[in-house]
């Protein structure tokens, strides 16, 4: 290091770094201009300042700063760390610091001085944050289809023995609570698909639906799961128009929003959910969107919470932004929202003051009608007896399943004979040769998957139906890859009675048309 200040103040004067001198009291010397960039101060204002007020690191002090520098060796430099620089920016920095003592003995008295740069990496970190989050994220996703496969399994008895319980209860009271434990187990299987939906990014399953189901799931979650201080008003139009969407995204993007009002009004406030036909004649031009399209459908969520201040307003989309302390959030919901409502051709608007509230309003595109559904699924009625003795083999590893099924279809004209895994179903098949009339089997079991046993069979007995079950997400994935036999129909976990004694019939009649 040349001995002469000036060098270092002529060579980084114009560069990114902010350079600084101080010395052994901890004063500022010498500051170059890239101190406005960092701090919001210009260097003349820090020259004569403690060097700590300018490196606010928390209450970062001297001595324990000095302690860092004493356990910080790194070469040539007395000190290499990383903090954030809070400074009077409206955002901290995060930034990388650099210190070496120099000996200033070009004046009679020699001086002692410490030189230090401070680098911007806030960029670098918010790169390493992403892809840690990242993989957070991926882990999640594992993590989310083991344990839906295992919820799969623990609501699949409960919804099909709901079904088989029914016709046998005997007062009202009885029904009410069949129907209470199948509404129960229902909205646990759409919770289970909500969060694959989320933790996957799932694209599919997009149609015409009616958003009024989903507003009012939504306001049935709101009211049962919010704290008694906020008040919840409604007003859902009653008329609102079809739009194309996949609803498990359009719940799980609403919902997100409400939960974001909720944590806005800690001590309490109003919440209001407005849907409406809507015309817009001039879309945002910001918006990816059709600029032709005027009709529209506007779902409004408006808190009186603590509001938004105008220099956030423009960074809420960003992912991982957030004004939430660690472990109250992540910074990907409102990233998330946005992503699905373009995904859906649809745009987002946000106006909020600082203790006015927000207002999120969504505009989806609506199409003309909804498809007469009539007709389209027709399951096979509590009084039928659609069976006539055929021998159908229930091949799963959690016993509940296969008793639920057994009673089911047993109660309906099947002769059912059951096995624990794949091993067991050739072994049960080579018994009774050709009595069996269709497999059902279950496609995650231990010692022989579903899908190689559905590979064996086919081989064995090209003619045998097979319909394969699965509680879990990547279940799909099986039956595309090469030379992988085709089941002759899929169930996903859970399913109701009906469901599964109308695909048995359909499977069993080829010549109606198949229902999945």
């Amino acid at each position: 290091m040349p001995k002469d200040p000036s060098y270092a103040t002529n060579a980084l004067h114009h560069g990114p770094a902010w350079t600084y001198i101080r010395d052994l009291d901890g004063l500022i010397v010498y500051s170059s201009p890239q101190s406005r960039h960092f701090l919001g101060r210009d260097a003349q204002d820090l020259v004569g300042q403690p060097w700590t007020t300018c490196l606010a690191a928390g209450k970062l002090n001297l001595q324990r700063w000095e302690a860092l520098r004493e356990a910080g060796q790194h070469g040539d430099f007395a000190l290499h760390t990383e903090l954030e620089l809070c400074g009077s920016r409206p955002t901290p920095l995060w930034v990388e610091v650099r210190e070496r003592d120099w000996l200033d003995d070009t004046a009679a008295d020699p001086v002692e001085l410490i030189v230090g740069t401070v680098v911007d990496i806030s960029d670098r970190r918010l790169r390493e944050s992403q892809l840690q989050h990242g993989q957070r994220l991926e882990n999640l996703g594992l993590l989310s289809a083991g344990i839906a496969h295992d919820l799969n399994n623990i609501l699949a008895p409960i919804l099909i023995a709901g079904s088989l319980l029914r016709p046998s209860a005997k007062s009202d009271r009885e029904r009410r609570m069949v129907d209470i434990l199948q509404t129960s187990a229902e909205r646990g299987a759409r919770i289970v698909r909500q969060i694959l939906g989320f933790a996957h990014g799932d694209d599919s399953d997009r149609g015409p639906i009616d958003p009024r189901h989903v507003l009012r799931e939504l306001v049935l979650v709101v009211q049962e799961t919010f704290p008694r201080n906020i008040s919840l008003h409604d007003d859902i139009s009653s008329n609102l128009r079809t739009v194309h969407a996949n609803p498990t995204q359009l719940h799980q993007l609403l919902l997100n929003l409400c939960v974001n009002a909720r944590d806005a009004m800690p001590d309490g406030g109003e919440l209001h959910i407005k849907a409406t036909n809507a015309v817009v004649k001039n879309p945002p031009a910001h918006q990816p969107i059709s600029r032709s399209r005027r009709d529209w459908v506007r779902i409004t969520i408006r808190d009186t919470g603590t509001g938004i201040p105008p220099e956030q307003l423009d960074q809420i989309w960003a992912p991982f932004y957030t004004t939430k302390a660690d472990g109250h959030g992540t910074g990907l919901g409102l990233s998330t929202v946005r992503s699905l409502i373009i995904a859906h051709g649809g745009f987002v608007d946000v106006r909020s003051r600082p203790g006015e509230g927000t207002t999120f309003s969504v505009h989806l595109p609506t199409i003309d009608r909804l498809p007469d559904c009539e007709g389209l699924t027709h399951l096979a009625g509590d009084d039928e007896e659609p069976g006539h003795g055929e021998r159908i083999l229930v091949v799963d590893d959690e016993p509940s399943v296969r008793d639920v099924i057994r009673e089911t279809l047993g109660a309906r004209g099947y002769d059912i004979m059951l096995a624990a895994d794949g091993v067991e179903a050739l072994a049960t098949i080579n018994l009774v040769e050709n009595d069996i009339a269709l497999v059902i089997t279950d496609v995650h079991m231990p010692h022989m998957s579903g899908d190689i046993l559905v590979n064996v069979l086919k081989r064995m007995r090209p003619q045998l139906p097979i319909i394969a079950i699965s509680g879990h997400p990547d279940a799909p994935q099986n039956w595309q890859q090469d030379n992988q036999e085709q089941p002759n129909a899929t169930l996903t976990k859970p399913f109701a009675g009906p469901a599964l004694v109308q695909t048995v019939k359909d499977v069993l009649n080829p010549s109606a048309p198949a229902h999945r």
